[in-house]
């Protein structure tokens, strides 16, 4: 039997679920494994997405650049720079 991430995960998952009565530390990590199983089921469908996005077309940077892309928002502009902070270290 090959050994994949998803099989393990889910040999894990089976194992892990049976001797777990009350949900805890075990729980939580069941929880992320899950999820990371989830992940994995969606790869596919993923790279899947990433071709047709990479086959598109692309705008360059004049495109962008004039429509505005590149311009930051006025609130952008105000916001404090991380010297501004510098104080709260010292």
């Amino acid at each position: 039997m090959k050994l994949t991430v998803q099989s393990a995960i889910a040999d894990f998952g089976a194992k892990t679920k049976a001797k777990l009565s009350n949900p805890g530390a075990h729980g939580e990590l069941l929880n992320v494994l899950n999820v990371l199983g989830c992940l994995i089921d969606l790869e596919p469908a993923q790279a899947a997405l990433l071709d047709k996005i990479c086959a598109g077309p692309t705008l360059s940077a004049d495109e962008l650049r004039a429509a505005g892309a590149f311009e930051l928002p006025a609130e952008a502009k105000s916001i404090a720079k991380p010297s501004d902070h510098l104080e709260f270290f010292t």
